[in-house]
């Protein structure tokens, strides 16, 4: 898919041959968590294991460990090097980076849903939210938000308002991921575009960094943040590693 034809994703059936993508594309993997076989943990790294057991509740924990298993065995095929050689590093404030390669990712996790977007070496910022209309989106748009988006949020209908909240939510935390600066990056010394069905943009001016909509289903909101360089955008439904 090019990015100039379209802001949006189409999901395609994932080849059997799975490649590291092209200098100038990004390509997001779609997978349901319940499908990550978790027989083989032991793949996973001592530090990886600690940083479960320091989830509180299980079900983080177990999401935890589904996503880096998923994380592992996609970047193996990739790399076409054993899961569980792979050995990873931190940037910035934190963000993960293969300690012994050039190939760049992102993980995403929510509602038993992932996205991992990977490019050649372009950094790359994925997410995705469960959507849940019971939370007090005004509220948390009024503390988070830039107040041009809370302004464009407060404009748009009561019904478009949950989507309208977390497509804004998903550009944000893709955009702070693809910088490698986390929440330490204020979430409202920018801004980007939230109307639903409007071609996703920046606000404030990013002229080296693109923003594109994934279109997830009614349940899930989720955006993908990339360099101007890259100039296509791929993305598969894995069904197993």
């Amino acid at each position: 898919m090019s990015f100039a034809k379209s802001s949006e994703s189409a999901w395609l059936k994932a080849p059997e041959e799975r490649t590291i993508p092209a200098v100038d594309e990004v390509v997001v993997w779609r997978m349901s968590l319940a499908d990550v076989d978790t027989a083989e943990s032991s793949i996973l790294s001592r530090d990886e294991i600690e940083r479960a057991d320091r989830l509180k509740f299980p079900e983080a924990r177990c999401a935890f460990i589904q996503g880096r298993l998923f994380l592992r065995r996609m970047l193996g095929r990739l790399l076409k090097r054993p899961p569980a050689g792979l050995a990873f590093a931190s940037e910035g404030n934190g963000k993960p980076v293969l300690a012994d390669g050039d190939l760049a990712f992102n993980l995403s996790h929510s509602g038993g849903e992932a996205l991992l977007a990977v490019s050649g070496a372009s950094p790359v910022g994925v997410d995705i939210e469960s959507i849940r209309p019971e939370r007090d989106l005004i509220g948390l748009a009024k503390r988070y938000f830039a107040p041009t988006e809370v302004e464009e949020l407060l404009r748009l209908p009561s019904d478009n308002q949950v989507l309208g909240f977390y497509t804004c939510w998903t550009r944000k935390e893709a955009f702070i991921k693809a910088i490698g600066e986390g929440l330490s990056h204020p979430l409202d010394s920018f801004a980007v575009n939230l109307t639903p069905g409007d071609a996703p943009t920046f606000r404030t001016p990013m002229p080296d960094w693109r923003v594109f909509n994934l279109e997830l289903g009614e349940r899930f909101a989720g955006a993908v943040v990339v360099p101007t360089a890259i100039q296509r955008l791929t993305c598969f439904q894995l069904e197993s590693l």
